[in-house]
């Protein structure tokens, strides 16, 4: 079964996501930062990255990078209570085009 790789370093939200995912019958790692998240990534193939813009050890875009990397189809949503107009076109511009 294909996991999820959650990237959040807030440990209640992250818990909360991972166990919404569990209870549609899905398989989620979580992950509290930046660092230990690049790690995954080259370790384990996952079918989807959740991962929050503000992080410790480096930034969502850094694990985006990463995960891009690692499988240049794999689905990743940045998310953010901070984000600016900026921020989301950046994220914008590093998604795969889609035909």
């Amino acid at each position: 079964m294909a996991e999820i790789l959650i990237v959040e370093d807030k440990e209640s939200l992250r818990t909360m996501l991972r166990r919404t995912l569990e209870g549609r019958g899905l398989r989620a790692q979580e992950s509290g930062d930046a660092y230990d998240a690049r790690r995954r990534l080259q370790s384990t193939r996952f079918a989807l990255v959740l991962t929050d813009l503000r992080l410790p050890g480096g930034s969502g875009f850094d694990v985006l990078a990463a995960a891009r990397e690692a499988d240049a189809d794999v689905p990743v949503i940045v998310m953010t209570a901070f984000g600016t107009v900026e921020e989301a076109v950046r994220a914008m511009r590093r998604a795969p085009r889609t035909s």
